[in-house]
């Protein structure tokens, strides 16, 4: 009892410096999609670096639920396939010890995994997304250019959707712009110029956008009338007063809700229709996600350790190429889950159990 202590630690400390390593690696490259969003905010709309820490901090919740099963997964492969090299495992088995020493420090680090990636899906990531949504308006009353993007359709604006071809933040200049105008009831607007500017109003939650040598076509259709207006100055003024008020009364998302309201908000849908079978799916996923610190755990095992090859790159290809497989299998379950074309609890677990069977199948190899 007292040699397999002393073996269980051992083991453990030796599965500890890898996973922080590949935990911290793996995250880098996630965040790494988000830099050129930050750079764009912090050149073009000066948004200071506290605020794009703070956003970058939200987003790690996100990131991470996915991080920590990965880096659980090639920790536990390379640890193994180190002692394997370094015939560590052969010295072991030589001395009477089972492999199976090696399952208790693997549960530890796979249970402390899994609880880490609950509390990001259960509560990291529901909070990280509310607070950047939160931010961004804050930003956007600083700053309200932000609300506006190029060759993006943007709907912030009440009864307004704004199309801008490009955006000069400095000089304030906007191209090829399309505006369609519901404000009026009886008649909806389409605005196109070529040229506008930006005009920022005394009041700091109104944006003036003024447009050249444009035309508007307005649409009735009580009267099943056209017109077509052309302007050599145009003005348009965007409130911001709307979105205020709603950030007073935040409505959350299926991805903003705790598990709480997630299941208030499935049980409150009156008929089973593709929303209510994306909100079960967001529901499983935080549980299914989590587990996948044991299946892929369960399939680094027995790569690690068994003679199908000498080749330890051949061993890691392997795994890479079930990680892989979990991954697609998990968008696969997604859309499959969404559309109803398999319960959403099979779809979200499948990916989990497939796994397992893959590295029951792996462990027939072992020598």
């Amino acid at each position: 009892m007292r040699l397999n202590t002393i073996l269980y630690r051992y083991f453990f400390s030796e599965l500890l410096f890898p996973f922080f390593i590949n935990l911290i690696f793996l995250t880098f490259i996630f965040l790494m999609s988000q830099l050129l969003e930050i750079a764009n905010m912090v050149v073009n709309y000066r948004v200071s670096m506290s605020s794009v820490l703070w956003m970058i901090i939200y987003s790690m919740p996100f990131f991470l639920q996915f991080t920590i099963p990965m880096s659980v997964m090639v920790t536990v492969l390379l640890t193994l396939l180190k002692l394997s090299f370094e015939n560590e495992i052969i010295a072991l088995t030589s001395s009477g010890i089972r492999i199976s020493t090696l399952v208790p420090p693997i549960f530890l680090l796979c249970m402390i995994g899994c609880l880490c990636t609950g509390v990001m899906t259960l509560f990291g990531d529901p909070w990280g997304r509310l607070s950047t949504k939160k931010m961004v308006h804050e930003l956007a009353k600083a700053n309200v250019t932000i609300g506006l993007k190029e060759r993006v359709f943007v709907d912030t604006f009440k009864d307004m959707v704004i199309y801008i071809g490009n955006i000069d933040i400095n000089q304030g200049e906007l191209k090829n712009i399309f505006i369609e105008d519901h404000r009026n009831p009886k008649t909806m607007s389409t605005v196109t110029a070529p040229l506008g500017n930006l005009i920022h109003s005394k009041d700091k939650y109104m944006l003036v956008l003024r447009l050249f040598n444009g035309s508007i076509i307005q649409t009735d259709m009580n009267r099943q009338e056209v017109h077509s207006i052309y302007f050599s100055t145009y003005e348009i003024h965007l409130d911001f007063t709307e979105a205020e008020a709603a950030l007073k009364k935040v409505t959350k998302t299926r991805k903003e809700m705790s598990l709480k309201e997630l299941s208030d908000y499935i049980n409150a849908f009156p008929q089973k229709n593709r929303e209510y079978f994306t909100a079960k799916v967001k529901w499983h996923e935080k549980f299914a996600i989590p587990f996948a610190c044991f299946s892929l755990a369960f399939v680094s095992f027995p790569l690690g350790i068994q003679q199908l090859t000498r080749k330890k790159t051949a061993r890691l290809g392997l795994g890479l190429v079930f990680f892989i497989l979990y991954y697609i299998m998990l968008s696969a379950g997604w859309t499959l889950g969404e559309t109803n074309m398999l319960p959403p609890l099979i779809a979200l677990w499948m990916p989990n159990g497939v796994t397992m069977c893959i590295g029951l199948c792996l462990f027939k190899f072992l020598k």
